[in-house]
């Protein structure tokens, strides 16, 4: 299955990527939603809210315009708010 997981630091994304990829996940990795919202679709996007140029909710509501792709928002932020905002945008989930 290839995951984008759209992650702006690289510890984390490091950590997660060498996660999934001991599960047989190709992950690729971008930084900024500039750089997801122009890569190719995967099988499953990995969204976090904070990004540096655009705010996840808004990559979120870009990528479920044009894309049925499963989406599930992983964040520290984590607010109820932002939760349910992600998910009325149209991810699928949050964690």
């Amino acid at each position: 299955m290839q995951l984008q997981l759209i992650e702006d630091g690289r510890s984390t994304a490091d950590a997660v990527r060498r996660g999934l990829n001991r599960y047989g996940h190709d992950v690729a990795w971008t930084p900024t939603g500039q750089a997801a919202l122009a890569a190719p679709e995967p099988d499953m996007v990995l969204l976090d809210l904070g990004l540096p140029d655009i705010d996840g909710l808004g990559v979120c509501r870009e990528l479920r315009g044009r894309s049925d792709v499963p989406l599930i928002v992983i964040s520290g932020r984590g607010s109820e708010t932002e939760k349910v905002v992600g998910l009325a945008l149209g991810a699928d989930d949050s964690l």
